[in-house]
């Protein structure tokens, strides 16, 4: 609970002092977990007119010659917000400016830009601006994120039968790696396209692509330019899915594998059926099995072959029947393939020896860090400010050679980063408690347990004496019974 614009008063009937404190309640439900006897009041809650960005939505990573595409959504306050200009700018160069009416109270409203990611390769800094007249608050009005340019892609995806387990897997290889990516599609036989835009691309233009990427994934006709090994020199997986659709197959066991670590938390048994084709019976290791109806004819759907670069096949299709289910299977679908990608770029050189594993983040948070090329499981990051004399060091560790680290939150603002030599940048915003959110909670008595103090005791239960008295009683007489003593 925390918030700096509105206070809430907890009061409590039982002798306990009262407290006010400044709070925002992000899950009014464990309200209910108070003493009964407890009330809530609120204090200043009158709704002002405000226009707020609530989220971007964006890479974190680009190559050169790219366009990317930005979505931002804009929250009106308690009391609407007027109409509005919001704008993109890059390096401090505006992109674009787009108008927006009035919107009613608590409303929220999408702003897009697409844009090319630059021809130099570096690290932008993406500013949101929104302007509206009449704004009482400023500190929500700004939204700062980072944008990665890469002279080549670290991670090419390539379809050749593009469909939602496509389309999810790469939003997921993007997600998850937060490293340069290129998607391609073909529509057509020798027709490709790239993802976003669908602009057209010389067939010879995707294979130079597949050929120079640390990581490649392949969908579909994996030998659409032959022997995947004859070209592809990194990190590959083949998703191969069956070309008859048969039975349906249920996921049921993560043998031992590389995967494990996830694998094994996950609730197979509980996820929709998929489609498996026949594999080789022999694999080096296997990460998932499933059975045609839980019960007969087990196929592998995810195994490796050890070589000179990791391999994962995956024989199978239907996944995304996961992601569309929501909830615990959906995020099963995301830990899946991220489990997958991180794999594949655990062999994979970075010279940073980390680097924020997110284009943005907020204050109150805690900063969460994506392993580089390093081999030690500890390293020093120097962080510097906009406009601080002094600089913060962070020391992050990587215990079990884990992918992901964590450091304690910091103060808004635009920080330059400095890990085992290498520059960049990390973002954080104003914290979350500066967006205008409805009212979740209302004055009044709340809390449904048990006053502090006034607990049930056992001393207060005499029925539970006479129940202790009338059992030893019985258990003398039954030993008189049978002749002890």
């Amino acid at each position: 609970f925390s918030s700096r614009r509105r206070h809430t008063r907890f009061r409590n009937v039982t002798g306990v002092q009262t407290c006010a404190l400044p709070i925002w309640i992000d899950d009014p439900e464990r309200l209910e977990d108070l003493p009964s006897g407890s009330s809530v009041q609120l204090v200043d809650v009158t709704p002002s007119r405000d226009a707020a960005l609530a989220s971007l939505q964006g890479p974190a990573a680009a190559v050169t010659g790219d366009s990317v595409e930005y979505v931002a959504v804009v929250a009106a306050g308690g009391a609407g917000a007027p109409a509005a200009k919001v704008e993109l700018a890059l390096d401090g160069t505006s992109i674009g400016v787009t108008s927006i009416d009035s919107m009613a109270p608590y409303a929220e409203r999408e702003v897009r830009w697409r844009t090319p990611a630059g021809s130099k390769a570096g690290q932008r800094l993406v500013r949101v601006t929104v302007a509206a007249p009449g704004d009482k608050l400023t500190a929500n009005d700004t939204l700062f994120a980072t944008l990665d340019v890469a002279a080549g892609a670290a991670a090419v995806f390539a379809s050749t039968a593009p469909d939602f387990d496509a389309r999810y897997a790469l939003d997921v290889l993007r997600g998850t790696l937060a490293v340069p990516t290129r998607g391609f599609y073909r529509v057509a036989p020798g027709q490709w396209r790239v993802d976003g835009t669908l602009t057209a691309v010389p067939e010879d233009e995707v294979k130079k692509n597949l050929a120079e990427a640390p990581i490649v994934v392949i969908h579909g006709d994996t030998a659409v330019f032959g022997a995947p090994r004859g070209y592809a020199k990194g990190a590959l997986a083949l998703v191969a899915p069956p070309v008859a659709k048969g039975d349906e197959y249920y996921p049921v066991a993560a043998p031992p594998s590389p995967l494990m670590g996830v694998f094994s938390t996950l609730p197979w048994d509980s996820l929709p059926p998929i489609d498996v084709g026949e594999g080789p019976r022999a694999a080096d290791w296997t990460a998932l099995t499933a059975r045609r109806g839980r019960r007969l004819d087990e196929r592998k759907v995810m195994y490796g072959v050890q070589g000179a670069a990791r391999t994962v096949v995956i024989p199978a299709a239907g996944l995304w029947r996961w992601r569309f289910r929501g909830g615990r299977n959906a995020d099963t679908f995301v830990s899946v393939w991220g489990a997958v990608f991180d794999y594949l770029a655990g062999e994979t050189s970075d010279a940073r020896g980390a680097r924020p594993a997110s284009a943005w983040f907020r204050e109150g948070e805690p900063i969460r860090w994506r392993r580089g090329g390093m081999r030690d499981s500890a390293v020093t990051a120097v962080l510097r400010r906009r406009g601080a004399q002094r600089p913060d060091t962070v020391r992050l560790r990587f215990p079990g050679g884990s992918a992901f680290a964590e450091s304690p939150s910091l103060a808004a603002g635009v920080y330059t980063t400095q890990v085992a030599g290498a520059e960049g940048l990390l973002t954080v915003n104003a914290s979350a408690e500066w967006l205008p959110r409805r009212p979740t909670v209302h004055a009044g008595a709340i809390g449904t347990a048990a006053p502090a103090g006034r607990a049930p005791s056992s001393r207060a239960a005499w029925w539970l004496y006479a129940l202790a008295i009338a059992a030893i009683c019985a258990e003398w007489i039954l030993r008189r019974r049978i002749g002890l003593r």
